[in-house]
């Protein structure tokens, strides 16, 4: 299964998201992370972080997931977003067998 993580905060928030991100533990191994992605818009920055994991620990990852961004929740402006992914071939077969 794949997850996107979406974290946004302003970027005066900076200071206080990288000493967090810094004092983070890690994800337990079954859990794999490719990112942390970094861009800039008009509202300040956002990270992305792709998650991989067996879907048959999915319960248990997403809250693993879900409780490290829980430790921005006072930081200013934070906010986040965990996004459930599928391989596009994978969607267009549910899409069509929905679809029959």
């Amino acid at each position: 299964m794949v997850l996107l993580g979406i974290g946004k905060y302003p970027m005066q928030s900076t200071k206080k998201m990288v000493k967090r991100m810094m004092e983070m533990p890690r994800l337990p191994e079954y859990i794999k992370g490719k990112g942390n992605y970094v861009y800039t818009d008009e509202e300040g920055a956002v990270g992305l972080v792709i998650y991989e994991f067996d879907s048959v620990k999915a319960d248990e990852a997403i809250e693993q997931i879900g409780n490290s961004y829980w430790r921005f929740y006072d930081v200013p402006g934070f906010s986040f977003q965990l996004i459930p992914m599928a391989k596009a071939r994978d969607a267009a077969k549910k899409f069509l067998e929905l679809a029959q």
